[in-house]
């Protein structure tokens, strides 16, 4: 336990230092984010290259592991792997950040990484059913573990918005997937999540309001990436394959938000890859009255709830089944709440109605 704590506190102090860095060398090459007054609210341009901070900091404190001889043979390698897949994503992620790549590059490109991390040994094979025996994918673990990745790396590029949000979910999510990990009897993968979970809240130090470096999208691309990846490793058993209910509910927040903004994007045939709006969860809580600070605190407590609950699940393995079919309710009506109007635009589009309608902006 103790050496657990003492890693978790070595990514914080690490990532910390590397967010020093990694603003310096924004600035420098003018790596910035420019405010607009719609979207983008801050009031000065800010270095948007934390993604360069957390994965120097994931892979200082894996180094000092394995030169500790800790971690060694199979597990080294497995890492290894990670460091390059987590690279690719964060180039991708950077060539945006610099040069404006186009969505659907991106999103080629970073199919392409996921595509190689399966044929590497980072899978999704069997998926756990808390109603019943466990799934054998067979020939569609492949587009199931691609799938996978890409909804983890679109969930947190989407849902960062506010100062601090992505890297607090991310706290959240990683620590309730170290606390499963641990449950299941993944060491090696709770080790992981504890460092990454050190790593964000390193780098939160420096990324809530007024944040003085931002994510950027190297940086929530690349979060959503090692979430995903931390998931397969994590919650999963031999018994029963990959609990995929686990680390959904841990990321309710983004998942829920990410869903509503495909149905509104493409109920006004908008690009569900390249479009962009001023309506997500966050932006709606700004036009509802509240300030950047306070928005963050609400998501924060639901995240924590959403982390908590599936942590739950995993523990209290009894309670799976009813529980998982209480969130999807949950989620149900919450997207209903939420995202009304898109639902109903969406249903209209699909009988084909609101045909000659002209898309809002």
């Amino acid at each position: 336990m103790m050496a657990n704590v003492v890693l978790t506190g070595l990514a914080v102090g690490l990532s910390a230092a590397f967010t020093v860095l990694a603003r310096a060398l924004g600035r420098r090459f003018g790596i910035l984010d420019w405010p607009d007054g719609v979207r983008k609210l801050h009031q000065y341009p800010v270095a948007r290259t934390g993604g360069l901070a957390l994965y120097a900091a994931l892979v200082g404190v894996v180094c000092v592991v394995a030169l500790a001889g800790k971690w060694r043979g199979p597990g080294f390698a497995s890492m290894c792997v990670l460091f390059v897949g987590a690279l690719g994503v964060l180039l991708i992620g950077l060539w945006d950040d610099v040069a404006g790549a186009r969505a659907r590059w991106k999103l080629v490109l970073a199919a392409l990484v996921s595509v190689a991390m399966w044929a590497a040994g980072w899978r999704i094979d069997v998926v756990a059913n808390p109603f019943g025996r466990a799934v054998v994918l067979g020939y569609l673990s492949a587009p199931v573990t691609v799938l996978w990745l890409l909804a983890c790396i679109s969930a947190t590029n989407f849902i960062d918005g506010l100062d601090g949000l992505a890297g607090g979910i991310g706290v959240f999510v990683f620590a309730a997937l170290a606390v499963s990990g641990l449950a299941l009897g993944n060491v090696e993968a709770s080790i992981l999540g504890l460092v990454l979970c050190g790593a964000a809240a390193g780098f939160l130090f420096f990324n809530v309001s007024p944040a003085s470096i931002f994510l950027g999208d190297s940086g929530s691309c690349l979060l959503g990436f090692l979430i995903g990846c931390v998931a397969m490793r994590a919650c999963t058993t031999p018994a029963d394959g990959m609990s995929l209910s686990v680390p959904v509910i841990a990321m309710a927040l983004p998942a829920v938000d990410t869903l509503l903004a495909l149905i509104r994007r493409w109920s006004r045939r908008r690009s569900v890859v390249s479009g962009s709006d001023r309506q997500h969860v966050h932006h709606r809580l700004l036009d509802a009255g509240l300030s950047p600070g306070r928005a963050t605190l609400v998501l924060y407590a639901v995240s924590f709830v959403c982390a908590c609950c599936s942590v739950l699940i995993t523990v209290a393995e009894g309670l799976r089944g009813p529980a998982v079919l209480t969130f999807c309710v949950a989620g149900v009506a919450a997207c209903w709440y939420v995202g009304k109007e898109e639902v109903v635009r969406a249903a209209g589009r699909l009988a084909g109605r609101h045909e000659g309608e002209e898309e809002r902006p």
